[in-house]
């Protein structure tokens, strides 16, 4: 979810060339998925009870680098809000998640004049995050979600360092709404070299639910749609990541919405889950 600029867009492309190991981007191939034979399932989120408050185990808003809501170097137009949010002891009530068997639902919509006025944002959705409450290095990581098709839309499922020394981030997916066949995957650093960032081609992400997964070892992350492995890339992360997923609206890399988005635009979570290696937890004494 980090800023993707024109430039940046192509150095991210040339320094696929230098990290990937094997990137087949297209939807053909078998679906066997990574082998969990010998994982231990560390996290899970499946969404059977009404979405928790702010600070419970699944946080409901974004709060790191400053208490950020929205990503402004990325000329992102939404704010994410919950049930509680307010801006100067005034609520901006509107709440973007609700749950409906098993499945979380987070809208974005238009602001209207009042909460426009005071938020400062054309747009409301929502974000969820483990930030404070799990982070794991190392491990597979997997979402089974539906995404909105819509021009400005931008769902994403994304790891990100538990740390403020540097900005370490592992995309397992992004979506562009107008391109809702394409999967993006990335991994990016600010102070290490190398870094990935490619597609592929294959499932609409806006038909039905697909699982999204990356497997992430020292040696290197692997990312999977549905079971079928479409990127391979060279790790250079190595400190613990929390998890993040979101529905952005709007930015330098996806757009603006025009008159063809159609809003309320929803993004449905039907479960989130992080493995981790047998003999690691072993080794760690968990």
């Amino acid at each position: 979810m980090k800023k993707r600029s024109v430039a940046g867009l192509a150095a991210a492309a040339a320094a696929v060339a230098l990290t990937a190991l094997a990137a087949p981007v297209s939807g053909e191939g078998p679906q066997a998925g990574p082998d969990l034979s010998d994982y231990v399932m560390t996290f899970s989120a499946d969404f059977d009870k009404e979405p928790p408050p702010p600070n419970a185990t699944f946080l409901t808003y974004y709060t790191s680098w400053g208490g950020l809501r929205t990503l402004a170097a990325n000329g992102e137009r939404q704010i994410y809000v919950d049930r509680g949010y307010e801006v100067d002891g005034r609520p901006v009530d509107v709440d973007p998640f609700s749950i409906e068997d098993g499945v979380l639902s987070i809208t974005a919509e238009p602001s209207d004049d009042i909460v426009e006025q005071l938020t400062g944002h054309a747009y409301t959705s929502g974000l969820i995050t483990t930030e404070g409450s799990f982070a794991q290095q190392f491990g597979y990581f997997e979402m089974r979600a539906r995404f909105p098709a819509g021009r400005g839309l931008w769902p994403a499922f994304w790891l990100v360092a538990d740390t403020q020394r540097e900005h370490l981030e592992i995309d397992v997916v992004e979506v562009l709404g107008h391109q809702p066949r394409r999967t993006y995957h990335s991994a990016s650093a600010n102070r290490r070299p190398g870094g990935v960032h490619d597609y592929a081609m294959g499932v609409d992400t806006s038909a039905g639910m697909h699982v999204y997964g990356a497997e992430w070892s020292p040696e290197e992350i692997v990312y999977y749609v549905d079971g079928r492995e479409t990127l391979r890339a060279r790790n250079f992360h190595d400190v613990p990541m929390y998890l993040i997923a979101n529905l952005a609206v709007g930015g330098e890399w996806p757009g603006d919405p025009d008159r063809s988005t159609r809003f309320p635009a929803v993004m449905q979570i039907d479960y989130i889950r992080a493995y981790q290696k047998r003999d690691r937890l072993l080794a760690r004494g968990d």
